[in-house]
């Protein structure tokens, strides 16, 4: 494999791969593990307070860590090609400077995927010393650079991300080499992640990473982590990090393209208010039939936004007046406040009170909102930093420039899902096709399914789906699909398919595992 010119030293989230497809949108697989010499004169530091509310990792000199009796020590990640062009990189970058690392102070350790093998080690290690290969870090700059303060405070979200990725590509070994030879760890210390408490539900590998923190209790300063309710009573800080958020779907698949412009219309909402000088919150609506998948979606897009985007996400069920209370005051108690005696109404109050002072950007979801009213009667006005995404089966007066409609499957992305929702190790055979009127399709073929593995699809909301079909002629025509698991018997799952709009059989097979 042929080095690329320009190489990316990554220190923090980057290590990790998954960060770096979404963070700076390549999906390039190049990447080998590497060392920055302590020589260089620099250390990795929690010292760059992100616009989202919390401090993540940076590098910066020595010095002006205020650690003047600090070692030389090697700072460990990966060298990773970039995708992009470096001034594009720049450009995401904000808050940061790229600075050219000299060659002798960058030592390649090894390969850390399929597409840099043993062999290309010395390959990328010569190229960066005859300096056909140019490698630079990135160091924050201006007033961001600053250390953990409780409104600032390192994530345990965010921590998982990076040490996730040490694991990956070195090992526990790489794990505790980071910890070690990182600075600036601090008591503003917020474990964030949704439902704190039950780790294993959110955080895969909590039991390998805890036991590193705890394991370097004295530099982490683990045991001075606090649960979000607990980080609020104690520093009397705003709301933040991730509440309410359902359950992250291991299966979810397709929808880049609506994620995508979730994003972009944000984005490009908040240029507008910056360019004009506006405050207030925006407002986006994702609309579509039940079951073609808007509360998954909005899920997603929560979990790829938060850290990155947002620093408080909230998930309201706003089916009514009363479900939306009931959340509003679980949140209150959640966050320390009063909640005893109190009628909802000033319960409701004191959350918006709470979010127009918030410091950090925040996002609130209304899912599967009934009435065009509900959502303008919860929230604060005049809030610099907010978001609003709203679930609906209905488009209502108001709503239509700021709405997406989300539609069907197309076919591609439809056999991905059903793959997915079969199991890992399923095989499709022939596309699933359908033509108008008729009582058979072609069979899907799905090898080595378990029922448990069916039913849990199921059981996740994960058996509704859509699929965009088409005519064999030239006009196009969209059915809303629906597979209705049937029952099991011997070794063989049965489904039925059925036309929701047309309320007729359109097909019935069986799907069989062995």
């Amino acid at each position: 494999m042929a080095v690329p010119n320009n190489l990316v030293f990554g220190y923090g989230s980057l290590i990790n791969r998954e960060s770096r497809r979404r963070t700076i949108k390549t999906q390039s697989d190049f990447c080998v593990q590497a060392e920055i010499q302590g020589e260089f004169g620099y250390c990795r530091c929690w010292r760059f307070r992100s616009d989202t509310g919390f401090t993540a990792l940076a590098v910066c000199e020595i010095e002006t860590c205020g650690q003047m009796d600090w070692q030389p020590q090697p700072i460990n990640g990966v060298l990773h090609a970039t995708g992009i062009s470096l001034s594009d990189l720049d450009k995401r970058e904000r808050g940061y400077k790229r600075v050219a690392i000299p060659p002798e102070y960058v030592r390649v350790v090894g390969s850390t995927s399929t597409d840099s093998s043993d062999t290309d080690v010395p390959l990328v290690a010569r190229a960066i010393q005859d300096g056909s290969c140019t490698v630079y870090i990135y160091v924050p700059v201006g007033d961001n650079a600053d250390l953990p303060c409780e409104d600032f405070p390192i994530c345990q979200t965010y921590l998982d991300t990076v040490l996730e990725g040490c694991l990956e590509v070195g090992g526990r070994a790489m794990a505790e080499d980071f910890v070690r030879t990182t600075l600036g760890w601090s008591q503003y210390f917020l474990y964030d992640t949704p439902t704190s408490r039950r780790p294993w539900l959110h955080r895969p590998n909590y039991e390998v990473i805890d036991e590193i923190l705890f394991q370097y209790a004295a530099i982490t300063k683990v045991s001075d982590r606090k649960h979000p309710e607990e980080f609020a009573a104690e520093y009397l800080t705003s709301l933040r990090g991730l509440w309410g958020v359902p359950a992250r779907n291991p299966r979810f698949c397709g929808r880049e393209s609506e994620i995508a412009e979730l994003d972009a219309a944000f984005v490009q909402g908040d240029q507008r208010r910056t360019g004009t000088g506006g405050t207030g919150i925006q407002r986006l609506h994702v609309i579509g039939l039940g079951g073609v998948g808007k509360t998954q979606l909005v899920t997603e897009y929560a979990y790829r936004s938060y850290s990155a985007r947002y620093g408080l996400i909230v998930w309201v069920d706003a089916e009514s007046e009363e479900s939306i209370a009931g959340c509003m005051r679980r949140l209150a108690s959640d966050v320390g406040l009063a909640t005893q005696d109190k009628p909802d109404s000033e319960i409701i109050e004191e959350v918006k009170a709470r979010l127009y002072r918030a410091r950090c950007s925040w996002l609130v979801v209304y899912d599967n909102v009934e009435s065009a009213s509900i959502v303008d009667r919860h929230l604060p006005r005049g809030a610099h930093f907010g978001h609003v995404l709203v679930t609906s089966r209905r488009i209502y007066p108001g709503w239509e420039q700021r709405s997406m409609t989300l539609g069907c499957f197309p076919p591609l992305e439809a056999i991905d899902f059903l793959t997915r929702a079969a199991g890992e190790s399923a095989t499709v055979g022939a596309p699933l096709t359908i033509s108008r009127g008729s009582s058979k399709s072609n069979l899907l073929r799905v090898k080595h399914v378990s029922p448990a593995g069916y039913l849990a699809a199921a059981h996740s909301r994960l058996s509704m789906h859509c699929i965009q079909c088409h005519r064999r002629r030239s006009a196009t025509w969209g059915l809303i699909l629906s597979i209705l698991p049937l029952h099991i018997r011997g070794n063989r799952v049965q489904y039925q398919i059925y036309n929701t709009w047309m309320g007729c059989t359109v097909s019935y097979r069986a799907a069989k595992y062995t």
